[in-house]
């Protein structure tokens, strides 16, 4: 093979891999960095497939019964994570789940909480504290954040509606004192908190609040650090 023709085929091959990296880089990206998304700061710290036969110690039982079964977490009631998230230091939290909904008649409210107080620290239930996002209120079609047993943002009631018997994605988040509800990749209610009411590292439990029977699979829970305590406030 010619020297002219060898070098034209490594021009090619170079051209083919930028147009790749280019085309994917988020392939690239989990490639190098494995579980943290460094463009957001998210840190993976939790996560759950339920793929055994016992709660075990990662979560703690506030009211209410759940089990699991067929690696999927089975209940109602009250359950939060035993210990916080993140547990020494300042920082704001994502918490990704798949939900099925197992009863026409929803009681609400019901959801999940990020920031939540464990037991003894307050005098009110853990999901009144922090941020508590209610979904599928109102027969299945509202969907709500509240702050500190607050209600501050929702969604229309006509906007969507949750069908018990379907399967979805959720994802909550407190971005940054950007509060969100994702169902299924869209965005049902978002609010921006002008201050954390955060001021000590108690408020750092992730939990569910569902006083009717739910199927829950695929849980992670994401933190971002904060080092700065001015800033987090």
């Amino acid at each position: 093979m010619s020297e002219i023709r060898f070098a034209f085929l490594k021009q090619i091959f170079r051209a083919s891999l930028l147009a790749f990296a280019l085309a994917a880089p988020s392939f690239w990206f989990v490639q190098a960095h494995g579980q943290t998304d460094y463009r957001k700061g998210w840190e993976l710290v939790l996560k759950e497939d339920f793929q055994r036969s016992e709660l075990g110690g990662s979560w703690s039982v506030e009211d209410g019964s759940w089990v699991l079964t067929n690696s999927t977490l089975e209940g109602h009631g009250t359950l939060m994570t035993s210990r916080g998230h993140p547990d020494d230091s300042y920082g704001y939290t994502r918490f990704e789940f798949e939900v099925e909904l197992t009863r026409e008649n929803m009681s609400g409210p019901f959801g999940v909480f990020l920031h939540g107080r464990p037991p003894g620290k307050v005098d009110k239930p853990s999901w009144k504290t922090g941020y508590f996002f209610g979904f599928a209120e109102t027969e299945g079609r509202r969907f709500i954040i509240y702050r500190d047993g607050r209600e501050v943002a929702s969604s229309s009631p006509e906007k969507e509606i949750v069908i018990p018997g379907r399967i979805y994605k959720i994802v909550v988040e407190n971005d940054e004192r950007n509060l969100r509800i994702l169902v299924d990749g869209k965005r049902m209610a978002e609010w921006h908190d002008p201050s954390s009411f955060m001021a000590n590292t108690d408020y750092n439990r992730v939990g569910f609040h569902f006083p009717s029977p739910v199927k829950i699979r695929h849980v992670q829970i994401f933190i971002k650090r904060v080092d700065d305590m001015d800033n987090f406030l």
